[in-house]
């Protein structure tokens, strides 16, 4: 794979262990600050983590602030970035 489109999980972090670019969508469960990885492109919206695994309004209010075309945009800006 050229680079990696998802959510935190194991596969961001297989990724960054690869050395591969990445597009990382980020809830409100927890920060980029804290999981994320400085090479990769972390959308996430500034919120604070709330650390609760369960589904809540927070998270999803996160999430909700996260548009397709802030994605669309980061996608792009990896694919211009390719080796």
């Amino acid at each position: 794979a050229k680079f990696f489109v998802g959510t935190d999980g194991g596969l961001h972090h297989a990724a960054a262990a690869l050395g591969k670019r990445a597009v990382v969508v980020w809830g409100g469960l927890v920060s980029p600050k804290i999981l994320g990885y400085e090479t990769h492109i972390n959308l996430h919206s500034g919120t604070s983590s709330c650390g609760n695994p369960k589904p809540c309004e927070h998270c999803k209010k996160a999430l909700d602030s996260i548009t397709v075309d802030m994605v669309r945009e980061a996608i792009t800006k990896c694919m211009a970035s390719q080796d």
